[in-house]
């Protein structure tokens, strides 16, 4: 059975990561990096959780798929960081709210 493409639409919610979008790293990468959009790096104390926002929505008009978005592995490795559990966009939520990474 072959696999279908899902159309999944993104908003740019913050014109600063325009040059920076959800992209493919290598030609073999199961998922996109998705990147913050913030003007200077976070740094976290001890136990501290800061939300980041990521600059862009998007909405997945198919009822039987969801996003996910999920730490690289050597990020869960080398660090604490971590998604937010409520970064799961399904087709119920068009457009919002917009994705944050969750890191304490």
């Amino acid at each position: 059975m072959a696999a279908q493409q899902a159309t999944i639409a993104l908003k740019v919610l913050d014109e600063r990561i325009r040059p920076y979008l959800p992209s493919y790293a290598t030609p073999g990468s199961a998922g996109m990096d998705l990147r913050a959009c913030i003007d200077a790096p976070v740094t976290l104390t001890p136990g501290q959780t800061e939300l980041v926002p990521t600059g862009v929505a998007i909405h997945i008009a198919d009822p039987g798929l969801a996003a996910l978005i999920l730490p690289r592995s050597t990020t869960t490795a080398w660090s604490r960081c971590r998604a937010a559990p409520s970064n799961t966009v399904s087709a119920a939520t068009a457009y919002g709210p917009a994705p944050f990474i969750g890191c304490g």
